[in-house]
Protein backbone atom coordinates (compact mmCIF):
# COMPACT_ATOMS: atom_id res chain seq x y z
CA UNK A 1 0.00 0.00 0.00
CA UNK A 2 1.33 3.43 -0.96
CA UNK A 3 1.84 5.94 1.75
CA UNK A 4 -0.55 8.92 1.69
CA UNK A 5 0.41 12.54 2.20
CA UNK A 6 -1.73 14.91 4.19
CA UNK A 7 -1.51 18.40 2.83
CA UNK A 8 -2.88 21.66 4.11
CA UNK A 9 -3.15 24.70 1.87
CA UNK A 10 -4.51 28.14 2.55
CA UNK A 11 -4.84 31.25 0.45
CA UNK A 12 -5.99 34.76 1.12
CA UNK A 13 -7.67 35.82 -2.09
CA UNK A 14 -7.81 39.55 -2.72
CA UNK A 15 -10.56 40.08 -5.29
CA UNK A 16 -9.67 43.73 -5.91
CA UNK A 17 -6.19 42.72 -7.11
CA UNK A 18 -7.65 39.97 -9.31
CA UNK A 19 -10.14 42.42 -10.82
CA UNK A 20 -7.38 44.97 -11.38
CA UNK A 21 -5.26 42.35 -13.13
CA UNK A 22 -8.24 41.32 -15.29
CA UNK A 23 -8.74 44.97 -16.30
CA UNK A 24 -5.03 45.24 -17.19
CA UNK A 25 -5.22 42.12 -19.37
CA UNK A 26 -8.38 43.32 -21.12
CA UNK A 27 -6.98 46.81 -21.68
CA UNK A 28 -3.61 45.63 -22.99
CA UNK A 29 -5.31 43.10 -25.29
CA UNK A 30 -7.50 45.89 -26.69
CA UNK A 31 -4.39 47.98 -27.40
CA UNK A 32 -2.86 45.33 -29.66
CA UNK A 33 -5.98 43.68 -31.11
CA UNK A 34 -8.45 45.94 -32.91
CA UNK A 35 -10.95 43.07 -33.28
CA UNK A 36 -13.31 43.48 -30.37
CA UNK A 37 -11.21 46.27 -28.82
CA UNK A 38 -14.27 48.32 -27.91
CA UNK A 39 -15.77 45.43 -25.95
CA UNK A 40 -12.45 44.68 -24.25
CA UNK A 41 -12.16 48.33 -23.17
CA UNK A 42 -15.75 48.33 -21.92
CA UNK A 43 -15.03 45.22 -19.85
CA UNK A 44 -11.77 46.76 -18.59
CA UNK A 45 -13.65 49.85 -17.38
CA UNK A 46 -16.16 47.66 -15.54
CA UNK A 47 -13.41 45.59 -13.94
CA UNK A 48 -11.74 48.81 -12.70
CA UNK A 49 -15.02 49.58 -10.97
CA UNK A 50 -15.22 46.03 -9.57
CA UNK A 51 -11.64 46.43 -8.30
CA UNK A 52 -12.58 49.66 -6.53
CA UNK A 53 -15.66 48.05 -4.93
CA UNK A 54 -13.66 45.04 -3.75
CA UNK A 55 -10.89 47.28 -2.47
CA UNK A 56 -13.34 49.33 -0.43
CA UNK A 57 -14.63 46.12 1.16
CA UNK A 58 -11.08 45.06 2.07
CA UNK A 59 -10.25 48.41 3.69
CA UNK A 60 -13.71 48.54 5.26
CA UNK A 61 -13.18 45.18 6.97
CA UNK A 62 -9.85 46.42 8.30
CA UNK A 63 -11.21 49.72 9.56
CA UNK A 64 -14.66 48.79 10.90
CA UNK A 65 -15.64 45.77 12.98
CA UNK A 66 -19.24 46.38 11.84
CA UNK A 67 -18.38 46.46 8.11
CA UNK A 68 -20.91 43.73 7.25
CA UNK A 69 -23.64 46.19 8.29
CA UNK A 70 -22.11 48.89 6.05
CA UNK A 71 -21.45 46.81 2.93
CA UNK A 72 -24.74 47.82 1.27
CA UNK A 73 -23.78 51.50 1.20
CA UNK A 74 -23.24 53.04 -2.23
CA UNK A 75 -19.70 53.21 -3.55
CA UNK A 76 -19.53 56.95 -2.93
CA UNK A 77 -20.80 56.60 0.66
CA UNK A 78 -18.35 53.77 1.40
CA UNK A 79 -15.52 55.78 -0.08
CA UNK A 80 -16.43 58.92 1.86
CA UNK A 81 -16.74 56.97 5.12
CA UNK A 82 -13.43 55.16 4.64
CA UNK A 83 -11.63 58.31 3.52
CA UNK A 84 -12.75 60.10 6.67
CA UNK A 85 -11.66 57.15 8.83
CA UNK A 86 -8.10 57.24 7.41
CA UNK A 87 -7.91 61.07 7.25
CA UNK A 88 -8.16 61.47 3.48
CA UNK A 89 -10.30 64.32 2.17
CA UNK A 90 -12.18 63.41 -1.02
CA UNK A 91 -13.15 66.16 -3.44
CA UNK A 92 -15.71 64.72 -5.85
CA UNK A 93 -15.56 67.87 -7.98
CA UNK A 94 -11.94 67.09 -9.00
CA UNK A 95 -9.92 64.18 -10.28
CA UNK A 96 -9.25 61.50 -9.16
CA UNK A 97 -12.42 61.52 -7.04
CA UNK A 98 -14.53 62.82 -9.89
CA UNK A 99 -13.69 59.66 -11.82
CA UNK A 100 -15.30 57.55 -9.10
CA UNK A 101 -18.62 59.34 -9.62
CA UNK A 102 -18.35 59.00 -13.40
CA UNK A 103 -17.36 55.35 -13.24
CA UNK A 104 -20.18 54.57 -10.82
CA UNK A 105 -22.65 56.24 -13.17
CA UNK A 106 -21.35 54.30 -16.18
CA UNK A 107 -21.42 51.03 -14.22
CA UNK A 108 -25.01 51.68 -13.12
CA UNK A 109 -26.14 52.51 -16.66
CA UNK A 110 -24.74 49.18 -17.84
CA UNK A 111 -25.77 47.04 -14.86
CA UNK A 112 -29.31 48.41 -14.73
CA UNK A 113 -29.70 48.76 -18.49
CA UNK A 114 -32.86 50.50 -19.55
CA UNK A 115 -34.17 51.09 -23.02
CA UNK A 116 -33.27 54.60 -24.13
CA UNK A 117 -34.58 56.69 -26.99
CA UNK A 118 -31.68 58.58 -28.55
CA UNK A 119 -32.41 61.41 -30.93
CA UNK A 120 -30.45 64.31 -32.40
CA UNK A 121 -31.50 67.26 -34.50
CA UNK A 122 -28.83 69.56 -35.87
CA UNK A 123 -27.79 71.57 -38.90
CA UNK A 124 -24.61 70.46 -40.65
CA UNK A 125 -22.62 71.11 -43.82
CA UNK A 126 -23.00 68.76 -46.79
CA UNK A 127 -19.55 67.33 -46.01
CA UNK A 128 -20.51 66.53 -42.44
CA UNK A 129 -23.80 65.08 -43.63
CA UNK A 130 -22.01 62.71 -46.02
CA UNK A 131 -19.53 61.72 -43.35
CA UNK A 132 -21.82 61.34 -40.34
CA UNK A 133 -25.36 60.61 -41.54
CA UNK A 134 -25.19 56.92 -40.80
CA UNK A 135 -22.89 57.11 -37.80
CA UNK A 136 -24.35 55.27 -34.85
CA UNK A 137 -26.17 57.20 -32.14
CA UNK A 138 -24.91 55.97 -28.79
CA UNK A 139 -25.80 56.14 -25.13
CA UNK A 140 -23.24 57.80 -22.88
CA UNK A 141 -21.86 54.48 -21.64
CA UNK A 142 -21.29 53.31 -25.20
CA UNK A 143 -19.06 56.27 -25.99
CA UNK A 144 -17.15 56.09 -22.71
CA UNK A 145 -14.56 53.31 -23.23
CA UNK A 146 -12.14 54.96 -25.67
CA UNK A 147 -8.42 54.12 -25.46
CA UNK A 148 -7.74 57.47 -23.77
CA UNK A 149 -10.62 57.13 -21.32
CA UNK A 150 -9.53 53.60 -20.41
CA UNK A 151 -6.05 54.87 -19.54
CA UNK A 152 -7.56 57.79 -17.59
CA UNK A 153 -9.85 55.47 -15.61
CA UNK A 154 -6.87 53.29 -14.68
CA UNK A 155 -4.77 56.27 -13.60
CA UNK A 156 -7.48 58.02 -11.56
CA UNK A 157 -8.87 54.92 -9.85
CA UNK A 158 -5.30 53.88 -9.05
CA UNK A 159 -4.73 57.27 -7.41
CA UNK A 160 -7.82 56.86 -5.19
CA UNK A 161 -6.95 53.28 -4.23
CA UNK A 162 -3.26 54.03 -3.62
CA UNK A 163 -4.12 57.05 -1.47
CA UNK A 164 -6.47 55.04 0.75
CA UNK A 165 -4.04 52.12 0.88
CA UNK A 166 -1.13 54.18 2.16
CA UNK A 167 -3.35 56.24 4.46
CA UNK A 168 -4.52 52.93 5.96
CA UNK A 169 -0.93 52.12 6.92
CA UNK A 170 -0.01 49.78 4.07
CA UNK A 171 3.13 49.82 1.97
CA UNK A 172 2.46 50.90 -1.61
CA UNK A 173 4.59 47.99 -2.90
CA UNK A 174 2.01 45.52 -1.59
CA UNK A 175 -1.00 47.22 -3.19
CA UNK A 176 -1.78 44.86 -6.06
CA UNK A 177 -0.44 41.61 -4.65
CA UNK A 178 -3.02 39.10 -5.86
CA UNK A 179 -3.10 37.04 -2.68
CA UNK A 180 -0.84 34.89 -0.58
CA UNK A 181 -0.91 31.12 -0.57
CA UNK A 182 0.82 28.83 1.88
CA UNK A 183 1.03 25.09 2.15
CA UNK A 184 2.47 22.29 4.21
CA UNK A 185 2.63 18.53 3.86
CA UNK A 186 3.39 15.60 6.08
CA UNK A 187 3.40 11.86 5.62
CA UNK A 188 0.20 10.20 6.76
CA UNK A 189 0.92 7.44 9.28
CA UNK A 190 0.60 4.00 7.75
CA UNK A 191 -2.06 1.66 9.06
CA UNK A 192 -0.92 -1.82 10.07
CA UNK A 193 -4.28 -3.38 9.24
Amino acid sequence: MRQKIRRHRTKRLLPYAEHWHTADVLQSTAEVNPTGAYHLRLAAVLFRYFALESFLNLIGEEQFKCWKALERLSTEKKLTLLAEKVNVVPDYSRMPWQMVKKLTDIRNQIAHGKNVHIETVDVVTPETYDKEMFASLNAEWQDFPTPGTCAKVKSEVNAVIAGLWTASGHELSSLFVRGLQFGSAEAEPENDF
